[in-house]
């Protein structure tokens, strides 16, 4: 249940709202969903596709079209953002030195997380 003292914000158009999905509550106006420490008031036909993103990382932007006024993405974990290394190609032109001796390493068709990318500079 959330609680009467958590700040309440309407998103204004082009206001977006970035944090962890805490809670969803239906009132009598519609839904109410805690992104971190704010609660912010949304259409309630958004309850079920933002259920399953329960305690995940999301952002929520509200914009000025009347047919999807609310948009809403899953936001990638800061400790293992995803880096896609150039293709071989585009890589050839980035030769191994003292500044970049792993990058030579790193298969170009695979995806990383920054900490791998981190480890193979090392």
């Amino acid at each position: 249940m959330i609680k009467s003292s958590t700040r309440m914000h309407r998103l204004e158009p082009w206001e977006e709202v970035l944090g962890t999905l805490e809670e969803l509550n239906e009132d009598a106006e519609g839904l109410l969903a805690r992104v971190g420490k704010i609660v912010v008031p949304l259409p309630i036909d958004l309850k079920q596709e933002l259920s399953g993103c329960l305690g995940q990382r999301i952002a929520i932007l509200r914009t000025d079209r009347s047919t999807r006024p609310f948009l809403w993405r899953i936001l990638p974990d800061d400790n293992n953002k995803r880096v896609e290394i150039a293709p071989e190609e585009a890589r050839e032109s980035v030769r191994p030195n003292s500044a970049n001796p792993g990058l030579s390493q790193l298969s170009p068709r695979r995806i990383y997380n920054k900490k791998e990318v981190i480890k193979s500079l090392n």
